[in-house]
């Protein structure tokens, strides 16, 4: 799993010059969606959000429930929540995956690969019963500075990684925005976390966790502003 907020913010880059990729990300530019959709989570909460996406509510159980309380909340509100929005509201869709396949699926985070990535294959590795082996990490495919899988497209990882940083304060430069994203999937990743720790596995990386609680309580202060 991706962190959801730089994971909206890439997706809409990187769908919304190809010819059907308004169909991810809606027409509006991304800084126009998520203050359309920051508006309803001031007003309403995460649940209005949930209720306004059409593809959450045929996951049932906690869509469902979300899209009940939140068509309650937010009666007649008009809402397009685009899949760029929705597709990392994970804590929607992963019960559906963990509740069927139970032991057989499992878990990591892109994190992982820019902390101990021998590591992270290595659990992957034992979890599909490979062979043990000792993975090239030297080398990162289909990053953002180059993308696809062939043997051209293999940057360093070192490289890899620091324009990985690089970007991430380019977002955190543009902070209206990213701070956005982060209080639209906040709810979300508190969710997701008590929802892996359910299942006995590890949490969502700390540094979600810290992002998501400053982004609420920066969504709590702008409520208690907008009420008033």
């Amino acid at each position: 799993l991706r962190e959801p907020a730089e994971r909206t913010a890439s997706e809409h880059r990187d769908k919304s010059d190809q010819p059907r990729g308004r169909r991810w990300t809606g027409d509006a530019p991304l800084r126009t969606t998520a203050a359309a959709a920051h508006g309803a989570l001031l007003r309403c909460g995460a649940p209005a959000l949930y209720t306004a996406c059409a593809a959450c509510a045929a996951f049932g159980g906690a869509a469902g429930a979300a899209g009940a309380a939140g068509g309650a909340a937010c009666n007649g509100s008009a809402l397009e929540v685009p899949p760029v929005l929705w597709q990392s509201w994970y804590h929607l869709f992963l019960p559906r995956w963990i509740e069927t396949l139970r032991g057989r699926v499992a878990v990591a985070f892109s994190d992982e690969l820019f902390g101990d990535a021998a590591a992270l294959l290595a659990r992957l590795g034992a979890f599909l019963q490979l062979p043990p082996r000792a993975y090239n990490t030297s080398l990162a495919y289909n990053t953002a500075l180059r993308r696809g899988l062939a043997g051209d497209a293999a940057v360093p990882a070192a490289a890899a990684r620091e324009e990985h940083e690089r970007r991430a304060a380019q977002a955190a430069a543009g902070r209206p925005l990213l701070l956005r994203l982060h209080e639209l999937t906040a709810h979300s990743v508190v969710e997701t976390d008590a929802l892996l720790r359910r299942d006995h596995r590890a949490g969502v990386p700390a540094g979600w966790l810290r992002r998501a609680a400053e982004a609420e309580a920066r969504t709590a202060k702008a409520r208690g502003s907008y009420r008033r």
